[in-house]
Formats: C-alpha cells, structure tokens, sequence
C-alpha cells in the first residue's frame, strides 16, 4: 500500500507479544510500515521464533534494537566488553530470525567515544546502526556519549556505521549543552542519518521523555518541514513513544494519525 509519508515503525520489546492482534490490524490498515524490536537481554531466543512468524506470516520488515545501558549495554566502557559481546551477539541472532535489516546500538554512557569506535569495530556486522543520545541520561551523574554530531562523525569515521538521528534526543541534548536545538537537528542532519525516531517532548527540557503527539511542545510540523529539506523523507522513521495500554496500540494509531496529516500538509507545500 503506498502511503503519502515515509515508512512509520512501531517501536516494542521482544516479550510484548500481547500486542498480536493490535499489530495485525495496525498492519492491514496500513498505519504502520515496518516493526523495531527492542531485545531485553536474555529474552531473545525465546521471543525470535514469534517475531519471526509475524514476519514471515506478514510480511513485515524488522528492525532490532540492542540494550542500553539500563540493561548493562555500554560500549564506551572498556570494562563491559565481554558482557558487551554477548548483548550484542543476542541482539544479532535475533536479527538473523526475524531477516532485520538494522539492528541499532548506543554509544554508551561516562565512558569514551574512542571506546565505543573501538568496541563497535571489535563486534562489526554490516547491520549496526548507532543512535545519537542525549547529554543527561536519566539517573544520578550519567553523562552519555554521541551526544554530539562530532562524536558521532568521528564513530562513522573510524568505524563506517551508519547513523540513526533521534530527533528529540538531540533536542535535549542542545538543551543540555546550552546551544539552539534548532542548529544541534541541522548539524546532525549533515550526517546524512539512515534511519530516524520521533516522539513529541519539551522543547526546553534537557531528559528525553517518548510522549505522545500534542503530549509536548515539539514543534513537529517544522521538525518535518526540515527533514524534508535535507532530502530526507524518504527515510523510515519509528515512534517510539511509550504505551498507555498493556494489550492494544490505540495511543499508537493516534499518533501515527497525527503525524500522517503533519506530512500530507507538508508535502502538499512543494
């Protein structure tokens, strides 16, 4: 079915597998173009073969999400590498069973980024994608790595991962670094991201918070005006914000309502 707007992603987490029904129907009506699966570690093999079905079934294309650092996932810390590995290689395996095009990773927290470059070099896979991260992580004294268009160039440099631009994480981090978030979104536009995330937040607010369309201040219609201006919108773009209800997508299919007449008012202006 084509669509006037890029691909939309539902962002869940391998054990929501309640969301079955919600998901078909989301898919049959055409609100959603593709899923990223976030893998909670040690959850992986078990919850493959049913995403592997949807997509089989489906036909649904994949993407997969790694850990963060909630879940022990830091690649700027030279200590973490051997847990590292094994995070990273579930996350992977999952990857294979589902035919997952990306499998997107984080720079880390309150480590280095030549450590992140060294680590991602030491576990490659074609699929890789790293994720820009805001300046503050949610908890006492966590300061996150790629918070900075240069600190992501330099990984791109160094190791030939592609980039995914979280839009409201680099709000926040321009925030968190004093700067306008206006100029931080144009920098890491020039990075020529492959992939990109959108939730609504604050506009002022230095911790990203995944809110609901019209939850925040975002200014959503601009922020897509300049994605279009970057020759961006043919890129697959995922909401990952979080979910009112344990068993259905309804917050989800309101969102992608709110964004899909964003992108037809846009488009329409060329």
């Amino acid at each position: 079915m084509r669509v006037p707007h890029p691909p939309f992603g539902l962002k869940v987490w391998s054990i929501n597998r309640e969301y079955e029904a919600s998901i078909r129907s989301l898919w049959a009506d055409g609100v959603m173009q593709y899923i990223e699966v976030y893998v909670l570690p040690e959850t992986g093999e078990a919850t493959a073969s049913f995403w592997g079905r949807l997509h089989g079934e489906l036909g649904i294309p994949m993407i997969v999400h790694a850990p963060h650092y909630s879940h022990g996932l830091c690649l700027a810390c030279r200590e973490r590498e051997a847990s590292n590995r094994l995070l990273i290689e579930e996350s992977l395996r999952f990857a294979d069973r589902t035919e997952a095009s990306l499998v997107i990773v984080h720079p880390g927290v309150n480590g280095t980024i030549e450590e992140t470059a060294r680590q991602i070099r030491l576990f490659w896979d074609e699929r890789l994608i790293l994720e820009n991260k805001p300046r503050y992580g949610h908890g006492e004294n966590l300061l996150c790595n790629g918070a900075l268009p240069e600190e992501m160039a330099f990984v791109m440099e160094e190791t030939g991962v592609r980039f995914c631009l979280d839009i409201g994480h680099a709000i926040t981090s321009a925030n968190g670094f004093g700067v306008s978030p206006w100029e931080m979104l144009s920098a890491f536009l020039l990075l020529k991201p492959s992939l990109l995330h959108l939730t609504d937040g604050h506009w002022n607010g230095v911790l990203d918070e995944h809110l609901h369309f019209g939850e925040g201040d975002f200014p959503i219609e601009e922020i897509v005006r300049l994605i279009g201006k970057a020759n961006l919108f043919h890129l697959a773009l995922t909401n990952e914000a979080y979910k009112k209800s344990q068993t259905t997508l309804d917050d989800f299919r309101e969102d992608m309502a709110y964004l899909s007449a964003v992108f037809e008012r846009v488009l329409a202006e060329d």
